[in-house]
């Protein structure tokens, strides 16, 4: 429920809502409703694209997986 709030998809029962400036909020279904199973982790998280855009800037899918810690043979992994 907070998460939601937080997006805005929800309104807070009470009180207002302060987000910081430079907030940036991003995150998969838990259920996985929405991912594809036969997507690779760097394809889920990129469309297929070799970049991505983070914070208004690009960034390699690789090197942004891998500030996650995830190692380089997960990434192709189904």
């Amino acid at each position: 429920m907070l998460l939601k709030i937080i997006l805005g998809e929800l309104a807070p029962d009470s009180g207002e809502v302060k987000l910081g400036d430079k907030l940036s909020v991003a995150y998969f279904d838990p259920l996985h409703a929405q991912l594809d199973e036969e997507a690779s982790l760097a394809d889920t998280i990129s469309q297929g694209a070799d970049y991505i855009e983070v914070d208004g800037a690009k960034k390699d899918v690789l090197s942004y997986l891998g500030d996650f810690y995830f190692r380089r043979n997960a990434f192709s992994r189904r």
